[in-house]
């Protein structure tokens, strides 16, 4: 369980790059109160597509890529 903030801050290939580490607020949330509001913007968490999904021949819409 995290107990501090993932986010990040700054550019991880830059000497002075750390993670927030404010206390989280929630458990199932890796983020303090304010960085979480900017992470998921009053959204559900989505769940991520790993490219494996995307194969052809699929008829639910996710062997498709767009872009």
């Amino acid at each position: 369980m995290t107990t501090r903030c993932a986010w990040p801050e700054g550019d991880p290939l830059q000497p002075g790059f750390r993670f927030c580490g404010e206390p989280v607020t929630q458990q199932e949330c890796p983020y303090c109160a304010a960085h979480a509001a900017k992470a998921y913007r009053g959204h559900a968490v989505r769940p991520v597509l790993r490219k494996s999904a995307l194969r052809p021949g699929r008829t639910d819409g996710l062997g498709t890529r767009s872009g």
